[in-house]
């Protein structure tokens, strides 16, 4: 009779709930049995992600490749999986964000750091930051694109899959942000847009029916009092190059059209439509839009109507 390798061997199912292979125990260690790679019973604890595999031992975290083979060292105090790509390491300076497939840790610390949606697994380019009482948002480089000066920051949705928007709080007054970002012609895009927190209401809605719905932009429906108003951007070039090399003179928030004249949330959405057309045709004509020597759609701004 052959004797048995392992004590235990059980299906692994990873912290985001994914089958990753047969988890191998042996004395109280633990190892990972795939399909073309076998990791050895060795550790306190395997938490599989692909070809990448958080593991603990003596009370420290590394990770290691399915070859058994150390992508980032077994030194860290905690290393905590945000989605199968993303993690964050616990380092003397606190907790910072790290890319598991290289084992990249970003310098930027801090107190902590969230998915900003659980729900939403898709998302893995924004994500939750905290010191003290206050949130900001860093991409998924660890850079802060919003500023940790927020007393919270709520999810709201997802118009497109590479589009993250949300709701930002303090002073008892809410704002909205915006992100996007896109790698398209070996180029990363990154796009931030947030208004400061001045609304005592804000609810953030699919723009169908103007020009700003080329950059995936929600406009929002915003309340002062007993009165809501429509909020979006000012028209500009929409083209990437623009975005790429004037970023500061494309975020630009329309004030000049926003007008506290619904009496409610209902007369607003029954309305939208019309006045975003509306907005759409004072700003341009059929002959602004244009293509370049690339190939490129873009708009020419008309001079407004004095």
């Amino acid at each position: 009779m052959t004797a048995l390798i392992y004590d235990n061997v059980t299906e692994h199912i990873n912290s985001n709930n994914v089958y990753n292979g047969l988890l191998l125990e042996k004395s109280g260690r633990y190892g990972l049995l795939k399909t073309w790679s076998t990791i050895p019973p060795i550790y306190d604890s395997i938490d599989s992600h692909g070809d990448r595999n958080i593991v603990s031992l003596n009370g420290k975290y590394g990770i290691v490749d399915d070859d058994n083979k150390e992508v980032l060292p077994i030194k860290y105090d905690m290393i905590v999986p945000l989605g199968d790509y993303y993690f964050k390491v616990k380092t003397e300076k606190g907790w910072s964000l790290g890319y598991i497939q290289h084992g990249i840790i970003y310098r930027t610390s801090f107190d902590d750091i969230y998915r900003i949606s659980e729900k939403n697994k898709r998302i893995n380019s924004v994500f939750l930051v905290k010191e003290g009482n206050q949130y900001g948002c860093i991409n998924n480089h660890g850079e802060i694109i919003i500023p940790i000066e927020y007393s919270s920051i709520y999810f709201d949705s997802d118009y497109y899959p590479v589009t993250v928007s949300f709701l930002i709080f303090k002073d008892n007054k809410v704002g909205f942000g915006v992100y996007y970002s896109s790698y398209l012609l070996k180029r990363n895009r990154e796009y931030i847009y947030y208004v400061e927190p001045q609304f005592d209401e804000c609810v953030l809605l699919e723009n169908s029916n103007s020009v700003l719905n080329a950059f995936h932009m929600p406009y929002a429906a915003v309340r002062k009092g007993e009165k809501w108003g429509i909020l979006d951007q000012m028209p500009r070039d929409v083209t990437y190059k623009a975005i790429e090399l004037n970023l500061e003179e494309v975020n630009k928030t329309n004030w000049d059209d926003l007008d506290f004249k619904y009496n409610s949330l209902d007369e607003l959405k029954d309305d939208a439509e019309n006045e975003l057309k509306r907005r759409f045709d004072y700003y341009y004509h059929p002959w602004t839009i244009r293509t370049n020597s690339q190939g490129e759609d873009y708009i020419v701004i008309k001079e407004a109507e004095k």
